[in-house]
């Protein structure tokens, strides 16, 4: 199983979301959080191998949670979910450490794919 945690400001997404990943049975989503604060307080304890993290967490951004993870936990692996396709935000997702960006107007099937790849790669580590 593939701990995974999303962090996503708007309900609605979270659970949309999460419904889309009951298909993937190897991602056990333990964690999910509305705001960052939240997400750092439990990041010990969780112990998630996997977050998808939007871009824009209300008034705070998703680049600097990522950072955090990556300063407290190097094995965790990070997918940034946005709406920008800017070179500038993929760079410096890439920067700060983050594994992959999926944007949130995804096309199924790419999706699926991606994810099934994910799966794979985090499976074999």
């Amino acid at each position: 199983m593939i701990r995974t945690g999303l962090v996503d400001d708007h309900k609605l997404f979270r659970m949309t979301f999460s419904a889309i990943l009951e298909n993937y049975p190897k991602f056990d989503i333990v964690a999910q959080y509305s705001n960052i604060g939240d997400a750092l307080k439990n990041l010990k304890e969780d112990n998630i191998d996997f977050y998808f993290i939007d871009l824009e967490i209300g008034l705070e951004s998703g680049l600097e949670l990522g950072k955090e993870i990556k300063c407290q936990s190097l094995n965790t692996k990070l997918i940034l979910m946005t709406m920008d396709r800017s070179s500038e935000i993929a760079s410096k997702a890439h920067e700060i450490g983050f594994d992959e960006i999926f944007y949130k107007d995804f096309d199924f099937e790419d999706f699926n794919k991606r994810l099934i790849l994910l799966e794979a790669n985090i499976l074999n580590y």
